[in-house]
């Protein structure tokens, strides 16, 4: 029996070694920020609004339940919140006068809630790394009709002086009629890895700009880093940069969204890494 005691010992000892040098845990989650998002349309009108998005800005925040060990959270039970910036640039250049402050809770009040919200499938991600999100709220959002209006300043008369003050229109708030903007996510997933936690993220997107629907497959990449270069014209090295932000393992190139701006989006769909690295 003697000769054995060793080799139990050195059983024991790599069980233990191991126990401590594995890799813990990591919890659903997004990262918390803005996404750059390309967007492949499916189906619907391509010479139409609804069926333009080429890409576009999503921010993205992850929210757990209360209530967990010492007032902490459960971090068992996140879920997660998508907002789209198209969305929240229509409402602001369109519906609210550009000059005054943005207040979202306006928006919030009068219109809907412009965030979609869904419940992790999961508290911890699959055995391939992703972690799911099956449902999302619809966002829809009703935007009233505005019409044209120009606020006047009245100038008090100053008798000290000579020249009689005028009253002068300003901020002319241009009309524009009633809207409707509905997003519907679906098969949302995040790669959540430990050099990935919830950098990566794909879904499905019904969108409906009035009469008008159209469906697009969605991959987006945190953070969003913009590649117009100095000279006006998108820049592919700010992309291919180690220091810019994105993971230097992700494959990612520079896509134009619209006239003037571009960002990095990834290549491949998630888990997407750059073979070379």
């Amino acid at each position: 029996m003697t000769p054995r005691i060793p080799t139990i010992l050195s059983l024991a000892t790599a069980a233990l070694l191991q126990t401590a040098c594995q890799q813990p845990d990591v919890n659903c989650t997004s990262a918390h920020g803005t996404f750059a998002a390309r967007f492949e349309r499916k189906s619907g009108p391509a010479d139409q609004p609804c069926g333009q998005l080429v890409g576009d800005i999503l921010g993205m925040s992850t929210y757990y339940a209360p209530g967990g060990v010492n007032n902490t959270p459960k971090f068992a039970e996140p879920s997660v919140a998508i907002r789209a910036l198209y969305l929240y640039e229509y409402i602001y250049t369109q519906v609210y006068d550009p000059t005054t402050v943005f207040d979202t809770r306006k928006i919030d009040k009068e219109v809907g809630d412009p965030d979609s919200l869904g419940d992790f499938a999961a508290g911890v991600p699959d055995d391939e790394g992703f972690c799911a999100v099956p449902k999302m709220s619809k966002v829809n959002l009703d935007l009233p009709e505005v019409v044209e209006v120009v606020e006047v300043v009245e100038v008090i008369d100053d008798p000290l002086t000579q020249e009689d003050e005028t009253v002068e229109p300003v901020a002319p708030v241009a009309p524009q009629a009633a809207a409707t903007l509905a997003y519907e996510w679906s098969k949302v997933k995040f790669l959540v890895t430990p050099d990935a936690q919830g950098t990566q993220f794909s879904a499905d997107l019904k969108f409906t700009q009035d009469a008008c629907t159209a469906t697009y497959h969605v991959v987006g990449v945190y953070p969003a880093i913009g590649c117009i270069g100095e000279d006006g014209t998108p820049d592919n090295t700010v992309c291919e940069s180690d220091v810019n932000g994105i993971n230097p393992d992700f494959p990612t190139e520079c896509l134009v969204f619209s006239e003037g701006i571009a960002y990095c989006v990834l290549t491949e769909e998630p888990p997407a890494y750059d073979n070379a690295a």
